[in-house]
């Protein structure tokens, strides 16, 4: 699945927060998801939170993950 993060990395610059929402049950999932890309990029960034933003059906959440560039 390709998302936002695979271009952002070339526009963002140090000390810039993202906060990236994407759907799924769990946290861990999402954050799995978002580590990869980070390590993909080769750029220095820090999950400085997550949280649930909502729902969309039965046990399926929008998650926030923020991240901060460093």
């Amino acid at each position: 699945m390709i998302h936002f993060l695979n271009y952002i990395w070339n526009f963002a610059g140090k000390g810039t927060e993202i906060y990236y929402y994407d759907f799924g049950k769990d946290i861990g999932e999402i954050v799995k998801k978002v580590e990869l890309d980070i390590k993909r990029s080769g750029k220095k960034v820090k999950i400085i939170g997550f949280k649930k933003a909502g729902d969309i059906a039965p046990y399926k959440y929008r998650w926030r993950v923020d991240l901060k560039i460093l």
